[in-house]
């Protein structure tokens, strides 16, 4: 399954597609940033929804 295809990306792959380095990924995670993650035990997911928000989101405050 590629990064694109996948419901939850874990850090790496999310800072991925974001095209951002994982410790930017982690200033922008709730409750340091807007991004919040999907917590299942102790591994951090992040939704491609709650992305694909932030990045419009980023967008409509630079228009």
């Amino acid at each position: 399954m590629s990064v694109t295809e996948a419901l939850l990306l874990n850090a790496t792959q999310a800072a991925e597609l974001l095209a951002i380095c994982p410790k930017t990924l982690f200033n922008l995670t709730a409750p340091r940033g807007p991004i919040r993650p999907v917590r299942l035990g102790r591994a951090v997911r992040y939704s491609r929804a709650s992305l694909e928000q932030f990045v419009a989101q980023r967008q409509e405050a630079t228009t």
